[in-house]
C-alpha cells in the first residue's frame, strides 16, 4: 500500500482525511469572508461605479479606509484586477515627513469589460446559515469517512 512500508504505518487515513475536512472548512470560510465583507465594497461598485466617469471615493461607496479596504485595494493586489482607480494608481499625499498613499481621495470604479467578473465573484451575498451548515456536513462525512477508509485500505478482504 501507499501509506504502509514495510510494516510500518506512515500516515494514518485518519489524519489525512481530517486534515481534508479542515483543509476544506478553511476554504469555505475564506471565500465566505471575502464574497460578504469585500464583496459588499465589489457591489456596492457595481451598483454605483461602473466606468470611469462614474468612479466614487470611497466614502461615497460607503465605506471607509481602514487597514483591511487599503490592503485589498492597494496596488497589485488580487482585487485590482476587477476594480480600478482614476489614474491606475493610488494618489499618495504628504503627511508631515512622510508621502503616504491617499485612499481617502482616490476614486475607484469597475471597467466595463469586468464587470460580468465582478458580478460572477462578488455578486450575491453567500446566505450566513450555509456556512455551519458546511462545516457540519464535512465534518460528518470526515467522521464516515475515517471509519471506512481503514477498510478500503484493508487489502486482506479482497480475496485476491
Amino acid at each position: 500500500m501507499f501509506l504502509i512500508q514495510s510494516n510500518i504505518e506512515l500516515v494514518s487515513p485518519s489524519v489525512i482525511v481530517w486534515s481534508i475536512c479542515i483543509g476544506a472548512n478553511i476554504a469555505f470560510i475564506a471565500s465566505f469572508f471575502s464574497r460578504n465583507v469585500t464583496g459588499k465594497l465589489v457591489r456596492s461598485m457595481i451598483s454605483n461605479a461602473v466606468g470611469i466617469s462614474n468612479a466614487k471615493a470611497l466614502s461615497e461607496l460607503g465605506s471607509k479606509a481602514n487597514w483591511f479596504t487599503r490592503s485589498i485595494l492597494k496596488d497589485g493586489s488580487t482585487l485590482r484586477n476587477i476594480v480600478s482607480v482614476v489614474g491606475d494608481t493610488i494618489p499618495t499625499r504628504v503627511d508631515g515627513e512622510k508621502l503616504v498613499l491617499d485612499f481617502e481621495n482616490a476614486r475607484f470604479y469597475i471597467k466595463e469589460a469586468n464587470l460580468l467578473k465582478a458580478k460572477n465573484a462578488y455578486g450575491a451575498e453567500t446566505k450566513w446559515y450555509l456556512l455551519p451548515i458546511f462545516i457540519v456536513i464535512s465534518i460528518v462525512a470526515a467522521y464516515l469517512m475515517s471509519l471506512i477508509m481503514p477498510w478500503f485500505l484493508d487489502v486482506t478482504h479482497l480475496n485476491v
